[in-house]
Formats: C-alpha cells, sequence, structure tokens
C-alpha cells in the first residue's frame, strides 16, 4: 500500500506541473498577444487621430480646433472603455485565466492518461483501505470474543478454586 500511495503522491505531483506549464504558457503568449495587439492598437489610434485632426484641419481652417475635437472623441472612447472595463476586460481575462490553469475534460493526452492512472490508483488504494479496514474489524471481533470467553473462564475457575 505505501508503493501505492507513493505513486499516488507522485502522480498529483505531476499532474500539479503540467497543469502549471500549460497555464502559464498559455498565460504568457496571451499577455504577449495582448501586448502586441495594445502596441499595434496605439500606433493605429496615433495614425488615425493625426490624420483627423489634418483632415479636420483643412476643412475647419482650424488645426487647434481639430485637435480639440479629436481630443473629444478619444476621450469619450475611453470614457466607454472604462465604464466597460468590467466586462471587456476582467470578466475576460479571467475565464481565460481559469480556462488555462483548470482545463475542463479537453486537457492534452497526457493529462487524460495521468486522470486515468491517478483513478486506478485511487482504487486501489481504496481497496487496500478496505482491506486493513475489514481485518481490523476481523481484530477487534476477535479481540471481544476473546474477552468474552476469557470472562466465561474465568467466572467458571473462580467457585472451583474456593471448594
Amino acid at each position: 500500500m505505501g508503493s501505492d500511495i507513493k505513486e499516488y503522491l507522485d502522480l498529483r505531483v505531476d499532474e500539479v506541473k503540467l497543469r502549471a506549464a500549460k497555464g502559464l504558457s498559455l498565460s504568457t503568449s496571451k499577455i504577449v498577444a495582448l501586448l502586441l495587439i495594445v502596441i499595434v492598437g496605439g500606433v493605429l489610434l496615433l495614425a488615425i487621430a493625426a490624420a483627423g485632426v489634418l483632415l479636420l484641419g483643412e476643412l475647419m481652417g482650424s488645426y487647434a480646433g481639430a485637435a480639440g475635437i479629436v481630443a473629444g472623441v478619444l476621450l469619450l472612447f475611453f470614457l466607454v472603455l472604462l465604464l466597460l472595463r468590467k466586462r471587456l476586460f476582467r470578466n475576460t481575462f479571467v475565464s481565460a485565466f481559469t480556462d488555462a490553469f483548470f482545463p475542463g475534460e479537453d486537457g492534452p493526452a497526457t493529462m487524460k492518461q495521468l486522470d486515468r492512472r491517478l483513478g486506478k490508483t485511487a482504487n486501489r488504494i481504496a481497496v487496500q483501505e478496505e482491506l486493513i479496514s475489514s481485518a481490523f474489524a476481523f481484530r477487534n471481533v476477535a479481540l471481544n470474543l476473546i474477552g468474552v470467553v476469557r470472562k466465561a473462564f474465568e467466572k467458571h475457575e473462580t467457585p472451583s478454586e474456593s471448594s
């Protein structure tokens, strides 16, 4: 039983390592992808804002007024993002990280094999625990029976010694 427990614990450690490696690699790739999207999006937003200032400045005849309008539009965009931050960012990231660290049934084949081995080992341990429990129960019954028999002999021996 000791070797089964050791194997079970080793398998659990392997499972934690696999889940951690998978979670870290997924989260790292998502962070890098997000950083690239933010950088490219920022550059694109800057280019669109500059083009908007130039276009509106030509149409209005005032580049300062055009810059104010573009700044107002960007401020409005920022406020919308600020109001929707929970739905857009926090919930999205929480579910992404939760999926990365605690995958469902769609884990890799090695994870499925590990789960199968964990189940078999846990079953073997449960069977051995049941056998040990049964042995202790039998031992307790036997000790109780010995105690009853001993008391019965003591009762029968006591009167014979006094005669």
